[in-house]
């Protein structure tokens, strides 16, 4: 029987503060957040690899704190956003960052007052970034010693206990109900990725709606051997060498 080519729905992701999976590789930065407004410090850095969870904590913060959100890669000398947030001293609005490590060197210099500003007016901003603040190529030395003062938080790398309530989730997320001996078959065969986790997910609900099959150990294993991440970040078919 040919295959089918599997429609593609949009994925409805559960992202409220209840549905946020905690374990202790991310109990320290759920309690940080949940600890606003009595943060010590008003500037906060998370970091943590792609899917960890920063996204979906930082938008669980911006509901609760009506905080707006920029890309740290579209930020620049001139950036509107960020000086009407500047000039607006008196605002109770929050600032979120997200990507920090590609800030471009032309946003540094505003960043810096961004976070001098929101110090000296207990403004609250939330740094978002792959890599820890040691590790990002800043040009500005001044604004490389303020985020070596900040007490950022990292994501650890996930225990089975959350791969299993994480495969649940975005299983859940597709309107997929799946079998328990299908997430602990996929445990000891997955790296502790969250983005490829994710990637891995919707290649086996590709797969299971092409072939018109129920999600199973077979067409899991059948998508993990078949399945190899492209240069786009997509699961695609490896073709047998001959």
């Amino acid at each position: 029987m040919s295959e089918q080519l599997p429609l593609t729905l949009p994925v409805r992701a559960a992202s409220g503060r209840e549905d946020f999976i905690v374990a202790p590789c991310n109990a320290r930065v759920v309690d940080r957040i949940d600890a606003w407004p009595k943060w010590a410090d008003p500037v906060q850095y998370i970091y943590g690899p792609a899917g960890c969870g920063k996204s979906h904590l930082a938008s669980v913060w911006m509901q609760r704190h009506g905080a707006q959100l920029v890309q740290a890669d579209t930020i620049n000398p001139t950036t509107k956003e960020l000086d009407d947030w500047l000039s607006d001293a008196a605002a109770d609005t929050g600032l979120v960052i997200d990507g920090f490590e590609a800030l471009p060197t032309g946003g540094e210099e505003l960043v810096f007052h961004i976070i001098n500003h929101a110090r000296a007016n207990n403004r609250y901003v939330l740094l978002l970034a792959r890599l820890a603040p040691v590790a990002l190529t800043l040009q500005l030395a001044d604004l490389r010693s303020r985020l070596a003062a900040i007490d950022a938080l990292a994501f650890g790398l996930p225990d089975d206990t959350l791969l299993s309530a994480l495969f649940d989730k975005l299983f859940r997320d597709r309107q997929l109900a799946v079998d328990a001996r299908v997430i602990q078959y996929l445990l000891p065969r997955v790296e502790r990725n969250f983005h490829d986790i994710a990637k891995l997910v919707a290649r086996i609900d590709a797969l299971a709606l092409s072939r018109q099959r129920a999600i199973s150990v077979p067409l899991v294993s059948e998508a993990i051997s078949s399945g190899a991440m492209t240069n786009d970040g997509s699961w695609g078919i490896v073709e047998p060498s001959i």
